[in-house]
């Protein structure tokens, strides 16, 4: 997720649904449709600058079955 500062001649154009859980120690966001899938391991990572999804697959693939169970999302 990339934020930046808007003025208001500034237009949005779109918009991607995020669901994400975040503990103490880790944070993942997948959007609705699953183009868009990050995971970061808060403890070695801490400014979220490298997306650790490919590394931590076993993780990422466990906080996706929640989103699907909690959340009622088909993923």
């Amino acid at each position: 997720v990339r934020l930046g500062i808007l003025d208001n001649k500034t237009e949005i154009t779109g918009y991607s649904e995020l669901w994400s859980f975040t503990t103490s120690d880790e944070k993942y966001i997948r959007s609705a449709d699953g183009k868009i899938e990050e995971y970061f391991n808060l403890l070695k990572d801490s400014f979220e600058k490298n997306n650790a999804v490919k590394t931590y697959r076993a993780r990422a693939k466990k906080f996706s079955k929640l989103l699907q169970e909690i959340c009622e999302v088909k993923i």
